[in-house]
């Protein structure tokens, strides 16, 4: 997923994505395949208040992914992801602006990503 998404280490602690503390797993609106990123996932990150989170992934022509990040009740404007890898069945996604990192598990079917 993807911030906002599952679980992301917001300042060095173990949270669920972006900010402070974040659910244990991604649910994706829409994802193409499974072993394959790409679509737009949701999640609710726990930060004293919930906070609904947004990740849209595409790929570049390089194949690559690119992401960006969306907290829709902080005003919804979007946040460049730095780094977005699939390795096996193992997400890793890093939103260096808010010191946002997430490591996960993409479910066999590719429908969720379920954090470490």
């Amino acid at each position: 997923m993807l911030f906002g998404l599952a679980c992301i280490v917001a300042g060095g602690r173990a949270a669920a994505l972006a900010m402070p503390a974040l659910a244990p797993s991604v649910q994706p609106a829409a994802v193409n395949a499974a072993k394959d990123l790409t679509g737009t996932w949701q999640d609710t990150l726990h930060a004293g208040r919930d906070l609904r989170t947004v990740v849209k992934i595409a790929k570049a022509a390089n194949g690559a992914y690119i992401a960006q990040f969306y907290s829709i009740d902080q005003g919804g404007q979007p946040l460049a992801v730095d780094t977005i890898i699939l390795e096996g069945s193992t997400v890793k996604m890093a939103l260096n602006l808010i010191g946002g990192k997430f490591e996960g598990k993409l479910s066999g079917d590719g429908k969720t990503i379920d954090s470490e």
